[in-house]
């Protein structure tokens, strides 16, 4: 109480801790949007375009790389499967003259001499049955190789393919004369001209037919399965293939996008927002400050403290002010005059001052600056 102040002077403050550390971020923030603006203007430096030059040849290798694996893997296809087709056709046309064989000792079997007599004699209708499968294959065996003697490399998938299965048929039709065959065999007896040997070597002679009849059939089958598998395997390989490139492709384009925007420095769109956050964040600091300066209470002129009501630590009231000053500044006094002495008052005349506060030992000078000219009732009077 009594201190002189100057104006401006930082008199008192609230705890502001928390508002000091909002002011302090706020800071940081518009350092960050200043240092990204900075930043954006600047553009890409050399490093990072030669970053992105190798990333883009690196794209280009990867692209070339995926089309060479897809040419490459064409090229396998084309040459496994030719080769596994032309095995097809080779093996088509070798089981067709395995069924011929086969059909040749069916009947040189069934026409025997020495067995004539006896032949299938134990089961009625059996030679008949054979004889039927006999020349339901023979007619089979003889129509196929007919409708596939055109047959080779050249000749399309389906064509080979219907060739496979008419073969394949021929083969059954065969295996079935075969079989029934085995059966007269079975129900023949020796006789004075039919040795027990001559008959084991006819059935003997059926049984090789029959396996060579089923080892046809596993060759053939082996050599369609291998051809057509071969067939779904690369049209998977190659779909995976193509979809490498495409992929090394979208990877290449976007890889020049980016570095044609490294190029091309800063678009106008990215100054206008690294600009914004920038003036976003001086609002926001500027906002901190004001909160922050709402706790501090602040000399308005220069003077004297004349109250402090108020210790450190204690609860203010809005009710009592804080701290009490008399400003240096001059200062206006409305004085009443009665009405009979307010003729002798004139504007500029000199005057003593004195206040309660300090007694009438302390005189202030002043001088008359202004006379209301209406007049003021007090108590009635």
């Amino acid at each position: 109480m009594g201190d002189q102040v100057k104006d401006g002077q930082t008199l008192a403050s609230l705890e502001a801790e928390s508002l000091s550390s909002k002011v302090a971020d706020a800071r940081s923030a518009l350092l960050e949007a200043q240092a990204n603006l900075e930043k954006v203007l600047a553009g890409s430096t050399e490093n990072d375009i030669r970053i992105s030059e190798i990333v883009v040849s690196q794209a280009e290798q990867n692209l070339q790389s995926a089309q060479n694996n897809l040419t490459n893997l064409k090229s396998k296809r084309d040459t496994e499967i030719k080769n596994l087709k032309n095995t097809a056709v080779v093996t088509l046309h070798n089981e067709i003259l395995v069924a011929e064989a086969a059909l040749e000792t069916v009947d040189n079997t069934l026409n025997d001499d020495d067995a004539s007599d006896t032949l299938g004699i134990l089961k009625t209708n059996s030679v008949t049955t054979a004889k039927n499968s006999y020349t339901t294959a023979l007619q089979t065996v003889n129509q196929t190789k007919i409708k596939i003697s055109s047959v080779d490399e050249n000749s399309t998938d389906t064509a080979v393919l219907n060739a496979v299965d008419k073969v394949n048929t021929a083969l059954d039709q065969t295996r079935n004369a075969l079989s029934d065959t085995f059966d007269v065999l079975k129900a023949t007896i020796v006789s004075s001209d039919l040795s027990q040997a001559e008959l084991d070597s006819l059935i003997s002679g059926i049984q090789t037919k029959q396996t060579n009849i089923s080892a046809s059939k596993t060759n053939l089958q082996t050599a369609k399965s291998n051809w057509t598998n071969k067939i779904v395997y690369y049209e998977d390989q190659i779909s995976q293939a193509e979809s490498a490139v495409n992929s090394a492709q979208d990877a290449l384009e976007l890889a020049q996008a980016k570095l044609s925007l490294k190029q091309a420095g800063p678009e106008n769109y990215d100054i206008a927002a690294a600009q914004a956050k920038v003036a976003k964040a001086q609002a926001n600091l500027q906002l901190a400050l004001a909160n922050l300066s709402d706790t501090l209470i602040i000399a308005p002129v220069n003077g004297i403290i004349t109250e402090v009501n108020n210790e450190i630590g204690e609860q203010t009231s809005l009710a009592v002010p804080v701290i009490e000053m008399i400003g240096e500044s001059n200062l206006e006094i409305e004085v009443d005059i009665p009405e009979s002495d307010i003729a002798k008052i004139n504007v500029g005349q000199s005057a003593n001052i004195t206040l309660d506060s300090f007694g009438d030992d302390e005189i202030f000078t002043g001088s008359v600056t202004f006379i209301d000219p209406a007049e003021t009732v007090i108590q009635d009077v």
